[in-house]
């Protein structure tokens, strides 16, 4: 089965919670049953603590320890009692061994019945592994009392009058043992894994709904997308936010846009061809029915006209060709550095009798300096031709035609000015697409197929040039080239 991106991406969420929950509890238990160890170990030192502050007094009254090393049970009863919270060391549990008077022991002194308990209740099991779990020693490092059998711990000095007369070793706790202990360890990580479980049961219907939510303007491409696959005009894709996901958006809107605007003109261009082309194949047919019906005279004049059409067809085919090399990049260009004066003196020069002929006057001003282009010399004399041409057949007679060569930085421009009639504004974009014409100021007889400006801007971009329309000040057309100056 195929999943798509949000069960991916709600699969991938899914884990990730999972796995961070999993993590945080074995982290937490981890931290907390050390913390804990650590807590009881401290708890255990404060009991040690409190032992030598017995110890201390013990040394006081008896003057050693030999007491509690004759007597195990002594010691037992002293720590147990000190673990118990009894600060005082009374003589009744931890009995001194009877002093004498007048060279007679004492006698011990008769409890009455109910008069208490004559020794202290039994101890819990936490104060008998405390004890388990000490040592005493002198201040020479002999064992005394307690677990002898302990080889490591926490030494903690018993002072009297200022002087350390021994130690109390206490071994740490290696893990928790005591019941109580363990059932609050329990207890907290059933609580911890119970909040784990609620965090995930809140995660994941959230991790659909947000894996859902990201993933809608993706959902909506891949609609428009299939649909345009499909060879129909895509519906335009919501654009929310300004994340990746919008700009992806607003980049298929534009592909959409673009694909429908080429569509469009590919029909377009289909039909203008088809057009341009029938028309002077229709003229030729027609001029060859009426010669060989016997309407025309097969004279000078019918061989001119069919010429003229034929000439016409045949530019009209070179334009084409020259058009689709353009498009596949395979138009040929040879560059080498030429001065742009040079190319517009012998331009002017060519097109100075046909301007003559059609009543417009015609002027050059190149500037002062020269203008080193890296160019291919033929492909931009021809769109300088374009442009004579193209100002000579849509300027009305009795005006005059205005070439300009400057220098503006690191450009070099070509400036061609032309008397009226004028391109509407709102039209000046379109000069340069494939077969478009002003209705106004082009027709058949006089006007290509409006491809001539269209070869310009494809010759312009493989110079790495711009080429731009703007209304001229003489009342018509202004044409401005700028390419890159050779630099040395």
């Amino acid at each position: 089965m195929r999943l798509r991106v949000w069960q991916r991406l709600f699969l991938v969420l899914t884990a990730l919670v999972l796995g961070s929950q999993l993590l945080t509890l074995w982290a937490q238990q981890r931290v907390f049953g050390h913390g804990l160890l650590d807590y009881v170990n401290g708890l255990d030192r404060s009991r040690a603590e409190a032992v030598v502050e017995q110890l201390s007094a013990l040394y006081l009254r008896e003057g050693s320890f030999e007491s509690l090393a004759s007597t195990q049970g002594r010691f037992r009863r002293l720590v147990l009692r000190a673990a118990a919270g009894n600060a005082a060391d009374g003589e009744a549990p931890m009995e001194a061994p009877a002093r004498q008077r007048d060279g007679r022991r004492l006698p011990r002194p008769e409890r009455s019945p109910g008069a208490g308990q004559t020794r202290p209740p039994p101890p819990k099991s936490g104060a008998i592994d405390f004890f388990a779990r000490l040592k005493l020693q002198d201040v020479q490092g002999r064992d005394i009392a307690g677990n002898l059998r302990l080889s490591d711990g926490q030494a903690i000095a018993i002072e009297a009058d200022g002087a350390v007369v021994g130690h109390l070793v206490l071994a740490a706790l290696p893990q928790l043992n005591d019941a109580a202990d363990l059932a609050f360890a329990q207890q907290q990580t059933q609580a911890m894994t119970l909040t784990a479980i609620g965090v995930l049961a809140l995660a994941l219907p959230l991790s659909l709904l947000l894996a859902r939510q990201f993933t809608r303007p993706l959902r909506s491409v891949v609609k428009a997308a299939h649909a345009l696959a499909a060879g129909k005009n895509a519906p335009p894709v919501e654009v929310r936010g300004r994340d990746e996901l919008a700009e992806l958006a607003q980049d298929f809107n534009r592909l959409a846009e673009l694909q429908s605007r080429n569509r469009y003109l590919r029909q377009q261009w289909m039909a203008d061809v088809s057009h341009e082309l029938r028309t002077p194949l229709t003229v030729i047919r027609g001029e060859l029915e009426a010669l060989t019906c016997g309407v025309r005279a097969p004279d000078a004049d019918a061989l001119r006209s069919l010429s003229a059409e034929a000439e016409q067809l045949s530019s009209l085919i070179d334009d084409l060709f020259q058009l689709s090399l353009a498009d596949l990049g395979a138009l040929e260009y040879r560059f080498e550095t030429i001065d742009l004066r040079e190319l517009l003196d012998d331009a002017v020069a060519a097109h100075q009798r046909a301007c003559a002929e059609a009543g417009l006057a015609l002027s050059l001003n190149p500037g002062s300096e020269p203008l080193p282009v890296r160019a291919d010399p033929r492909r931009l004399r021809q769109l300088c031709d374009n442009l004579l041409v193209n100002a000579r057949r849509y300027s009305d007679r009795g005006g005059r035609v205005e070439v300009h060569g400057s220098r503006e930085g690191r450009w070099a421009r070509l400036r061609i000015d032309d008397t009226p009639p004028g391109v509407e504004p709102q039209q000046l974009e379109q000069l340069f697409e494939r077969f478009f014409r002003v209705e106004r100021s082009r027709n058949r007889a006089g006007g290509g197929a409006g491809l001539g400006l269209a070869i310009c801007k494809a010759i312009a971009e493989a110079h790495g040039a711009r080429i731009e329309a703007s209304p001229s000040p003489l009342g018509g057309l202004r044409v401005d080239l700028t390419i890159p100056l050779e630099t040395a």
